[in-house]
């Protein structure tokens, strides 16, 4: 009877890691939108919201955006992404333009 390798007890016989005590999550990265119509759907939604942020006006759920029930859900993903951190760099941004733009007036 041969001993067992602690270091490999994890391991099945086609020498791969158990999922449970080994491998990564299998959902913890995101992945990229692969259709190009919808990913464009979220990325519409994405930019309305950075938009409705900057202008001060978000309605409390996302607006309609399409009666095709697929492109509306990639736009409410897209509408939900924003963070707190995307809203700070695009007021950030917007305020580096209108910096810009005054210089160049005054300047």
């Amino acid at each position: 009877m041969a001993l067992i390798n602690t270091s490999n007890s994890y391991r099945t016989h086609n020498n791969t890691c158990s999922a449970v005590n080994k491998s990564e999550f299998s959902g913890a990265q995101e992945r990229r939108i692969q259709n190009p119509v919808y990913r464009d759907c979220a990325m519409t939604g994405f930019k309305n919201r950075l938009a409705a942020e900057l202008a001060g006006n978000v309605p409390p759920e996302p607006p309609l955006y399409s009666h095709h029930a697929t492109r509306q859900s990639y736009f409410n993903k897209g509408w939900n992404a924003v963070t707190k951190l995307h809203i700070l760099r695009a007021q950030a941004e917007l305020l580096a333009q209108e910096k810009a733009q005054q210089e160049a007036m005054h300047g």
